[in-house]
């Protein structure tokens, strides 16, 4: 498995896999964002999205293909995408979370994440310096 800054090319792919994975929500790219791709046989099966926020940087999306949910490219490519922020000296990193995905707030309370506040049926986590 491989996880790295998604090229030119590879941004349109990590989109329509974003909006296959998540179809009720909006996604796009914005220039300057982080886009990050996990792929396996030069495949995409995985993503993570993250730009700069008001008071920091938000990760706007991170997806992985269903089949290989829990083997831990979820994890890498929320390392790749906290070791950019870090890179770029982000004092703040937010992210929303269903509330009902367990597995990924267990994720990101590893990484440092903590509750802000619930909108909708998400809750809002944030971490000052994340791991």
């Amino acid at each position: 498995m491989q996880v790295r800054m998604a090229n030119r090319a590879e941004i349109p792919q990590a989109l329509l896999l974003a909006k296959r994975l998540f179809p009720h929500s909006y996604v796009e790219y914005r220039e300057g964002d982080a886009f990050f791709v996990a792929k396996s046989k030069g495949k995409i099966v995985g993503f993570a999205h993250a730009g700069e926020g008001m008071k920091g940087f938000v990760v706007r999306g991170i997806g992985v293909e269903p089949g290989l949910r829990g083997s831990g490219v979820g994890s890498m490519l929320l390392d790749a995408v906290l070791a950019y922020c870090k890179g770029k000296k982000a004092g703040k990193v937010v992210l929303a979370v269903d509330e009902e995905n367990i597995a990924a707030a267990r994720v990101y309370a590893k990484r440092g994440f903590v509750f802000s506040k619930r909108k909708g049926s998400a809750v809002l986590l944030s971490a000052d310096e994340p791991n």
